[in-house]
C-alpha cells in the first residue's frame, strides 16, 4: 500500500479505504458463510493496510516540520482511542450479539469515511 500511495490521491485512497473496509464489517455481520466471512477479514487488513501510509505522508504535506511530531502523535493517539472506544462494542454484544456490533462498527465507519471524503483535501505534495 506504501506504494500505491506514492502513485495516487492519497485522500481517495485513505477515504476509499476506511468506505471499503466498513462494508467489508457490514458484510461479515449479515453473512453465515465461513468463505466469504474469511475474505471479507482478508479484505479488511489488507484495507487497513492503507491508511497508516497514506495519513501520515498527507500529514506531512499539511504541517510544518515544527509541529509535525506533534501532528503525527495526535494522530498516533487515535488508535489508542479508538482501542478504548472499541470496548462499548463488548456492551453491544452482550446485548444484541457479535453480528450486531460488526453492523455498528462497520457503520460508523462508513459514516467516518463518506465524511472525511467530502472535508478533507489533498494537500500538494513536497509543499513544507
Amino acid at each position: 500500500m506504501g506504494l500505491l500511495v506514492d502513485k495516487v490521491s492519497r485522500k481517495k485512497l485513505l477515504c476509499g479505504a476506511v468506505i471499503a473496509f466498513s462494508l467489508s464489517t457490514v458484510i461479515s455481520a449479515t453473512t453465515s458463510s465461513f468463505a466469504v466471512m474469511l475474505l471479507m477479514r482478508f479484505f479488511l487488513g489488507a484495507l487497513v493496510s492503507a491508511t497508516e501510509p497514506a495519513g501520515f505522508s498527507m500529514l506531512g504535506d499539511l504541517f510544518p516540520r515544527t509541529v509535525r511530531t506533534t501532528a503525527n502523535s495526535i494522530v498516533g493517539t487515535g488508535s489508542y482511542l479508538g482501542s478504548g472506544l472499541a470496548s462499548f462494542l463488548i456492551m453491544i454484544v452482550g446485548s444484541y450479539g457479535w453480528r450486531a456490533a460488526y453492523a455498528v462498527k462497520g457503520g460508523f465507519g462508513l459514516l467516518i469515511g463518506l465524511s472525511a471524503l467530502l472535508v478533507l483535501r489533498e494537500p500538494e505534495r513536497g509543499m513544507l
